[in-house]
This record gives C-alpha cells, structure tokens and sequence, in this order.
C-alpha cells in the first residue's frame, strides 16, 4: 500500500476551491490523466462519480465522495479495474481572504498483478503536477471576493 500526502497554496478562496473539486465533470479539462469523468449520482454533499484515467493503461474505477463545504473532501473506492484502496482527501486551509492551503492525502492499493513500485510511483510521482493542474485552474477561474 502506498501513501503520499502533500499540501498547496492557491491564491483563492475556500468556496471557489470547494466548487471546483466539486465539479468533478470539468475536472478532465484540466486533469492531464483523466480521460472521463461522469457524475453518477448526488445527495446532499455526497457524491458517486466514475472516473476513467490513463496511467500504464486506461483504468476506470467508482469514488463515494463526502464534502464538507470550503474545508474538506474525502473519498473512498466503491469499485475499480486493478484497485483494491483508493482513499483519501483534500483539506483547504484558509489563510486570507483570497489564499488557501490545499492538502491532498491519498492511500492506494493496486491488485497483486501490479508492482508495488507502480503503486508508489501513481501515489506520489505524479501528485506534484495534479496539485499544480488544480493550482492553475482554480486561479485562473477565480473572480474575487
């Protein structure tokens, strides 16, 4: 199982932020590993989405979300090719009017056929850039207060 954690400063608010890890489907716009993303059902801030990524292959796989409005997202696999965890959650911290802390926390598991370096590498390698694809969208989205 590998885990990986790392946090970000967005020049935004916590609401603006919030709605965009809530609008999940406009998330592969900007996201260069996903192919697809389709919300699946809402209630409340609970959220079924499947989403399809390209990695060593295209994999697609179900994520429950559960929001808790401008500070936090968690989410935990319901079902998914070659995954057996996939859990974690984004915490924002506001630090002003307009600047956030966005910390991204995820466990992942991958079935025996996949090596645990490959595990590793998904976890961790490519965080950096998703944080900084998220960095860049939500900024240049951002109005204001």
């Amino acid at each position: 199982m590998s885990q990986a954690q790392k946090s970000i400063e967005i020049n935004c608010s916590a609401a603006h932020f919030y709605s965009v890890l809530t609008g999940f489907e406009k998330q592969k716009d900007f996201v260069s590993d996903l192919q697809d993303v389709k919300l699946l059902s809402k209630e409340g801030e609970t959220y079924t989405v499947r989403y399809k990524v390209r990695l060593i292959k295209e994999i697609e796989y179900d994520l429950k979300h559960i929001g808790e409005p401008n500070k936090r997202m968690t989410w935990k696999l319901l079902k998914g090719q070659f995954m057996k965890v996939n859990e974690g959650s984004w915490d924002i911290e506001e630090l002003g009017p307009d600047k956030i802390r966005a910390t991204y926390s995820i466990t992942l598991k991958l079935s025996a056929l996949v090596p645990s370096s490959v595990t590793t590498q998904l976890a961790q390698l490519g965080l950096p850039k998703m944080l900084q694809e998220f960095k860049t969208y939500a900024e240049s989205t951002y109005k204001g207060a």
